[in-house]
């Protein structure tokens, strides 16, 4: 079950002002919704490509990551700091997440294909970071669990869980940018009783450094429509800004 504290998703579909009485009437600390709310809708973005195709910007990248924890099938914890960000776009939530995992070598195709048989498990510890006008401000909610299989079906990471399900039908979503942990654990193939895990798939790429790119579909504010500036947010009213 999602639990994070959000407004139902036709909040926002409603005009303006109609939006804020009910986010209002709903509390103020309705954390990831507020920023949205706060917004006129026409400076939100429609749905992106944060890296899903070859030449758009990923959400992040952690470049040149030793694999040899990861490889093991241990849990890695890696931080997405906002201010390293491989895009400039404002305000970024996703909708939709999976991760890629590159390398320089010769090997790529060969770490694909070990890659392409096991689960992904990312764990978002819940502090979520936005940026707007060269501001941080951060949103506290609750740690989500992720899991998903590498291989992509249909653009899409297949046999997502619950909680992946929940957040891609949403129309809130949770920024990147924080603290997160990666594990591969195993793969019951096909779902049958033949398991392949990624201690034993990516024995022999262990210590092969590779860049992991955080990938997806998602929504940002934008500045200026039209010629209309975003208006003032006064979000360090509801938000603690960080330095």
């Amino acid at each position: 079950m999602l639990v994070i504290d959000f407004l139902p998703a036709i909040v926002l579909s409603l005009p303006r002002d109609k939006a804020h009485r009910a986010y209002f009437a709903h509390g103020a600390r309705s954390a990831e919704v507020s920023l949205w709310l706060n917004c006129s809708l026409k400076h939100i973005s429609p749905t992106g490509d944060f890296g899903k195709t070859l030449g758009a910007a990923p959400f992040f990248v952690w470049t040149d990551l030793d694999t040899t924890e990861l490889f093991k099938g241990e849990i890695v914890t890696l931080n997405a700091d906002i201010r390293k960000r491989t895009t400039k776009r404002e305000a970024v939530r996703f909708t939709e997440i999976w991760i890629k995992i590159s390398t320089d070598s010769m090997k790529q195709v060969e770490l694909d294909n070990a890659l392409n048989g096991l689960r992904v498990e990312l764990i978002f510890h819940g502090n979520s970071h936005y940026m707007l006008n060269s501001k941080v401000y951060l949103i506290s909610t609750e740690k989500q669990i992720l899991t998903f299989d590498y291989k992509l079906i249909d653009g899409k990471p297949g046999h997502p869980n619950e909680v992946y399900r929940k957040i891609a039908s949403s129309d809130v979503g949770l920024s990147p940018y924080g603290l997160w942990s990666l594990s591969l654990p195993c793969l019951n193939l096909l779902r049958t009783n033949v398991t392949k895990c990624s201690s034993d798939s990516l024995k022999p790429f262990i210590g092969l450094k590779v860049n992991v790119a955080m990938v997806g579909v998602g929504k940002h504010v934008v500045k200026s429509v039209q010629g209309q500036a975003l208006p003032e947010l006064y979000l360090e009213r509801y938000y603690d800004v960080v330095n």
